[in-house]
This record gives structure tokens, C-alpha cells and sequence, in this order.
């Protein structure tokens, strides 16, 4: 059979014109936008390009530092970070978003209010195994034996496991929780993480570790006040109030432990902020166009700042030093405004006239920050002591959330 075409070559030239007028049109205004940087100022103008050594590239030693190679992470950053690609991404997001698409690794709580949990969390809320008893056996001997390391040297331990978000804020989440396993989707039929929780405290009481139950005391306050969030409903940490429940509870830990005394802080002064979560910023809409997710983009949130007439009240004569190691809970805030509000300042104004440090590291496990104070101790604790005077309590705070647990089994932070 023989077929006939009925348009002619110069008719498809023709016709193709103004599809490739348009291509070319759009192209330039892609790349003029970058140049530009519309509609956002942060970005970059164009694509960065580097060049690096691989070392594992060496053609049999002719080239013993390595050839060079282009640096592929900070091409696609810049990339990434292009006004135009910024805009085209977030508009793609935007349109998923309103389809209903949403992240895998984010639980939808679906009650009132509506609060986002990282499903990282639900191991600790299907409870208890003979895997997870060990592993938290195990994570408690590590600690005890750092803890007795540090006693040598003066300091007294402290532990703050930091509960899970979903544990904490049960309520707020719909019941059987599926898992992130598509193919499964194995259900928590319920919270258990009360139990992983217990277990862990019950392990480091036993081998004599002072451990604040964060758990029980946001539990309890729950208990009294069920409209209370103590998570940023957008975000995997803790809230201001949260914060300064752990702060206090915390603070009384250290007195029972130490000769520093805790306090309540009298007339606290407050900054409100109005907070976009790491769990909203996960689906990477166009701020303007979030559509569903609007209820929860913004959290507004109340930070205690100080004290009224006081502000914030570094000890000219401190007669102790706490040093907060942790992740970015303890961290929190305090890197996105420029005040005294995350937990180490919360923790000093809940201690009477104690010199608190604040040594957070987020995004290297829980035990990052533990070891490079580990590394800087004696150096901490001389150069207090240059100020202060010799002899005073010192004492460490370890915060970790306690999903993240399995990061300190067998930890070594070197001698």
C-alpha cells in the first residue's frame, strides 16, 4: 500500500516558524530571568561551574593527584538555585500540591489543627522488639560509660532524649498510620512509643545516667491544657513552648544532680515569629500558591526572650557552667533570629546565675555535636575556670532525639 503525503516540505518549514520562534522566545526569557534574578533576589545568575581532582582517577599513575573533573553537586546546586528554575520548580510543586500529591516521608495528621509529622519518627511508634531493646541497651552502655569518663574530669552527665513529634501529638493524627512502605503498607494500629521511650530511660536510670523524662512532661502538660502544641505544627521540632517545658524540666535535672539551683524566670518578655516548617518547605511550593497546604505554611509561635527589665542575663560571676551539646533542637530558632531564644538561653534563664554554653551541630547525627565537645572538654572546662575560678560544678547536656538513637551505639568520640 502506498501512502501520500499531503503536506510539502515548504509548508512544514513554514509552519514549524513560529514553534521555533516560540522555543527561542522562551529561552530567552528563561535565561534573562536568571540573569535577572526574577522573581527571586537570593539567587544565582547563572550556572557556577568548578573543577576537582579525583583522586580514584589516576590512569595507572600517570596522574597521581587525579584528573580533573567538573564539579557535578555544585553545577546542579547553582542550577537549583537559578530565579527561573526556582519559579518553573515551585509552580510544578504547586500544581501537585492542589492534585492532592503529597511527600511520602510526611505524615498528614488530618485533624484540627492539622500537624505534619516526619514518618521517620514511626519506628519508635510501633513499639517495642527484641531489635529495638537491644539496640536501646546498648545505646545506654555507651552513654554510662561516657558518663563515667566524664566524671573523672569533673563533669557531670545529663541526658534529654528528645520524644517524637507523633508520640507527643497523638491526638492530632489519624489512626492506623500507614507505613512509608508502598508495597506493605504495613499499619500502626497505634502510638507505642511510650514504651521505647520508657525502656531507654529505665536502661541509663539503671547504670546510674540522670535522664529528664521530656517524655512524661509534655505528656502531662497535654494532660492539662490538650489545646497546647508543643511541636510547630509545619515543622519536625519542638515549639517555644516546648522549648521552654524542656528547659525547665532540664533545669531541674541539673540541680538534682549539681549544686546549681533552678529557677522560674519572673515576668518573661516574649518575640513572636511567624515560622514556615521544614515540613511544609519539604513540598517546595510557590509561596503564593499553596494551596491546601495553606492552613499550615505559616506557624505562629512565641519565644520567650528574656526577662521584663532584665533582657537576658549573662553571669558576670558564674558559679557553674552547663554546656548544651545537641542537634538542631537545641539549635532551634536561635538560627533564625538573631535572640536569645532557643534552648540553651531558655535553659540559663530557668538556672541561678549558671554560665550556659550553647554547642549544637544539626544535620551529622546525634552524637556530632557530644564529640566535639569530647574533643574541646578540658579546653571548656580550663578556660572557665580562667574566668571563674577553679572547682565549680560543670556539667553537659545531651540532647538527641530519640529516633535517633542508633547513631550512639558503639560511638567513639576519641580519647
Amino acid at each position: 500500500m502506498k501512502f501520500h503525503s499531503y503536506i510539502s516540505s515548504s509548508n512544514m518549514k513554514i509552519s514549524s516558524l513560529p514553534t521555533t520562534a516560540a522555543y527561542l522566545l522562551l529561552a530567552i526569557l528563561f535565561v534573562a530571568a536568571g540573569w535577572l534574578r526574577l522573581p527571586y533576589k537570593d539567587g544565582a545568575k547563572a550556572p557556577e561551574f568548578g573543577l576537582h581532582r579525583a583522586p580514584a582517577q589516576q590512569l595507572g599513575g600517570l596522574a597521581p593527584e587525579g584528573l580533573w573533573q567538573l564539579d557535578y553537586p555544585r553545577l546542579q546546586s547553582s542550577i537549583n538555585r537559578l530565579s527561573s528554575v526556582r519559579l518553573l520548580r515551585e509552580l510544578g510543586n504547586s500544581a501537585r500540591v492542589a492534585l492532592g500529591q503529597r511527600v511520602e516521608w510526611i505524615v498528614w495528621g488530618g485533624k484540627e489543627p492539622l500537624m505534619l509529622f516526619p514518618a521517620i519518627d514511626l519506628w519508635v511508634s510501633r513499639g517495642l522488639t527484641p531489635k529495638v531493646e537491644s539496640d536501646l541497651s546498648k545505646a545506654a552502655i555507651t552513654i554510662a560509660g561516657y558518663k563515667e569518663r566524664l566524671a573523672v574530669d569533673g563533669w557531670t552527665l545529663v541526658v534529654l532524649p528528645v520524644p517524637t513529634k507523633i508520640g507527643t501529638h497523638r491526638e492530632l493524627s489519624n489512626w492506623p498510620v500507614l507505613d512509608m512502605n508502598l508495597l506493605s503498607r504495613d499499619p500502626i494500629l497505634v502510638d507505642r512509643s511510650d514504651a521505647v521511650y520508657g525502656y531507654l530511660q529505665d536502661q541509663l536510670k539503671q547504670r546510674g545516667v540522670s535522664v529528664v523524662n521530656l517524655e512524661g512532661t509534655y505528656r502531662n502538660a497535654l494532660a492539662r491544657n490538650p489545646h497546647l502544641l508543643l511541636y510547630a505544627t509545619n515543622d519536625s521540632h519542638w515549639s517555644g513552648a516546648g522549648i521552654d517545658l524542656a528547659a525547665q524540666v532540664t533545669a531541674d535535672a541539673i540541680a538534682s544532680t549539681s549544686p546549681m539551683r533552678a529557677r522560674l524566670p519572673e515576668h518573661p518578655t516574649y518575640v513572636y515569629v511567624e515560622h514556615v516548617g521544614d515540613l511544609v518547605k519539604a513540598s517546595d511550593p510557590k509561596p503564593s500558591l499553596t494551596t491546601w497546604l495553606r492552613p499550615v505554611w505559616i506557624f505562629q509561635d512565641k519565644l520567650v526572650n528574656g526577662e521584663e527589665g532584665r533582657g537576658y542575663v549573662y553571669p558576670s560571676e558564674p558559679m557553674g557552667l552547663v554546656v548544651a551539646v545537641g542537634t538542631s533542637y537545641t539549635g532551634q530558632y536561635t538560627w533564625m533570629i538573631n535572640q536569645p531564644v532557643g534552648f540553651a538561653w531558655q535553659l540559663g534563664l530557668h538556672l541561678q546565675n549558671v554560665e550556659v554554653q550553647n554547642r549544637p551541630i544539626a544535620g551529622h547525627g546525634s552524637f556530632a555535636a557530644f564529640k566535639q565537645f569530647w574533643q574541646q572538654r578540658h579546653e571548656i572546662s580550663d578556660e572557665f575556670a580562667k574566668h571563674n575560678g577553679p572547682g565549680k560544678p560543670k556539667v553537659v547536656v545531651l540532647e538527641f532525639p530519640i529516633r535517633d538513637v542508633q547513631g550512639i551505639i558503639g560511638a567513639d568520640p576519641g580519647p
